[in-house]
């Protein structure tokens, strides 16, 4: 999970607490693993869910037990055409809770950013904006204010020869939100980022926090490069996990 710099956080000030995670599935091929995140939502007060993985085709847009789920992939005729190439099936999600559906709705409920269907890359990135009022520090909804957020779900190619290309592509895709926007990403980056070392700049420690495993290899390089570029931080390197 990706996020704006710990200096601009998503405070009480603007919103109510809010709980969001990322995911791979590894497929929804089976819809006792697609209810058990629906489950795992409820059971755990969550707002929402980005997925990566899916293995499903289509877009489509759709209301599961209250939660709305929006998905992105190949329709079935490309993959006909796309399977013989071979890759990942890939699929991407977003998950939104009935508070978060109002987000949505209140943005205008638009079609989704998505990566084009005829792209090498389809099926890869998904990204809503969500308008939230924005709440005074005594409870009071502050009149014509909104607290704009574009949340998005996205799966990185493994392939270190794929990696710049996509994230170029991601970046572009990051660049149609609305303005004054805060990211928030989830998404499987398939890299090492690693934690601080002694020799990284204070930009990359920025981006990344002082725990996780010091493991950082080639393409976790390149996923700070891209990182840095959007000003965000891998959120899950700043909490102890012990």
């Amino acid at each position: 999970m990706s996020h704006p710099g710990c200096n601009d956080p998503i405070n009480k000030d603007t919103l109510d607490t809010v709980k969001i995670i990322s995911q791979n599935v590894m497929g929804w091929n089976s819809s006792l693993k697609f209810e058990a995140c629906i489950q795992l939502m409820l059971d755990n007060n969550i707002d929402a869910m980005c997925v990566q993985e899916t293995w499903e085709l289509e877009d489509y847009v759709k209301t599961v037990r209250g939660f709305l789920v929006l998905h992105h992939n190949v329709s079935k005729q490309t993959w006909k055409k796309k399977r013989k190439q071979g890759g990942p099936r890939k699929g991407v999600a977003i998950i939104l809770s009935p508070k978060f559906t109002e987000a949505y709705e209140r943005a205008g409920s638009p079609k989704p950013i998505t990566t084009p269907e005829d792209s090498f890359f389809a099926g890869r990135f998904i990204g809503i904006p969500l308008y939230f009022p924005t709440i005074s520090p005594n409870g009071s909804v502050k009149k014509n204010k909104t607290t704009k957020v574009f949340i998005s779900s996205i799966y990185h190619p493994w392939k270190p020869d794929q990696y710049d290309d996509f994230n170029s592509i991601a970046t572009s895709l990051l660049s149609q939100t609305p303005k004054n926007s805060i990211n928030i990403v989830g998404h499987d980056l398939n890299a090492s980022v690693g934690t601080r070392h002694p020799n990284d700049s204070e930009e990359i420690n920025d981006v990344i926090g002082p725990f996780g495993l010091n493991n950082r290899n080639g393409k976790g390089c390149q996923a700070i490069s891209f990182l840095l570029q959007l000003g965000l931080r891998v959120m899950n390197t700043y909490f102890n996990h012990d």
